[in-house]
């Protein structure tokens, strides 16, 4: 029954793009995602299938050792209909873009930012909606203290349709309570972008080796790269270049 199952398992993963892998052996197998598998847990439940989800992207199935054909093709159909959620319904693979330090960036990515952020505050100042970042949710950890950069960047997200969610020294606290990969893993289920003020480059650059979702340095001891760019804009508005 294990390569009858197997082959159901490649089936899908040929029909959901957000399938990435077949895992496991003999029965025991189990799917990698693209995206979050916690909703795709609950859909199954509705539908009478019991699955487990483990390190937020990989359902596991263990079905009993007498398990049949029919038993199988069945529970496959059950996860056919549940996979249909909105959380991947709308999936598109994609690689992950975090604005780090400058080498991030090109200059022809600089050149269409600045573009951007100018149309963007004409928008503003002549008060036309421009909500690109609808139902969009931003976690800010700052480990340093910020009038500006905490004010912009809550401003930028409400201004742009969003939500921002402010975390502290006392709430994250990292490498204490958690640490940085942790933390980092954990945001990635709830929110949509994270944006960190540390004092550490290295505490930035784990966390955006282990977050799913874009990563923004909001200062380091390394680099201010938000700051720059908003000093190059102004420089551009006030000398033309």
């Amino acid at each position: 029954m294990g390569k009858v199952f197997v082959r159901g398992l490649s089936k899908l993963k040929d029909r959901f793009p957000f399938v990435k892998n077949i895992r496991g052996k003999g029965l025991i197998l189990g799917l990698e995602l693209e995206v979050e598998g916690a909703k795709i847990v609950d859909a199954c439940m509705e539908e009478g299938l019991l699955i487990n989800c483990t390190a937020y992207k990989v359902l596991r199935f263990v079905p009993p050792l007498t398990i049949t054909q029919k038993e199988i093709d069945r529970g496959l159909g059950h996860f056919r209909q549940s996979a249909r959620t909105p959380v991947t319904s709308s999936f598109r693979p994609m690689n992950k873009r975090d604005l780090l330090n400058f080498r991030d960036l090109s200059r022809e990515e600089m050149v269409r930012i600045f573009a951007l952020a100018t149309g963007l505050k004409r928008k503003q100042r002549q008060e036309i909606p421009h909500p690109l970042l609808a139902r969009k949710c931003l976690a800010m950890i700052f480990e340093k203290p910020s009038l500006r950069t905490r004010v912009t960047f809550e401003a930028g997200m409400v201004q742009l349709g969003g939500h921002a969610v402010f975390l502290g020294l006392n709430e994250v606290n990292s490498g204490v309570r958690e640490t940085p990969a942790d933390c980092a893993r954990s945001l990635s289920r709830w929110v949509d972008l994270i944006t960190v003020r540390t004092f550490s480059q290295t505490t930035l650059d784990e966390m955006a080796a282990y977050a799913s979702v874009p990563v923004i340095n909001a200062l380091t001891d390394l680099s201010h790269p938000c700051q720059v760019l908003a000093d190059c804009l102004t420089l551009i508005e006030h000398k033309g270049n």
